[in-house]
């Protein structure tokens, strides 16, 4: 082995490295198809599996708890009554348009 060649590395040189890659490169391109498959059909079986581990899962206490309490209606009565004594002004009042001019608002 030589000291000051740097291309030879612990007993294996550069290019034995080269052609070692190259071989597991075509390897894996010739099983590729195979590799593509086997990667996509873990992948529906994972999502399969999670989707029913998620349907068949109890909920927690705090979401069972959330869903059997009534819900709690807080309204601000002031907007309401504003709401309200809106809608009779506009009832009341006559409003007068030019000629020609219909209210599309009107019902």
């Amino acid at each position: 082995m030589d000291k000051n060649n740097p291309s030879k590395k612990q007993g294996m040189d550069l290019k034995s490295l080269k052609e070692t890659s190259l071989k597991v490169i075509k390897s894996l391109v010739r099983k590729s198809k195979i590799i593509f498959l086997l990667v996509m059909l873990s992948l529906v079986l994972y999502s399969a599996y999670s989707i029913v581990t998620t349907i068949n899962s109890e909920p927690e206490k705090s979401e069972a708890e959330a869903v059997s309490k009534p819900y709690k209606k807080d309204f601000n009565q002031k907007v309401i009554d504003k709401v309200k004594s809106l809608s009779s002004r506009d009832e009341n009042s006559n409003i007068v348009l030019p000629p020609g001019r219909t209210n599309p608002f009107n019902e």
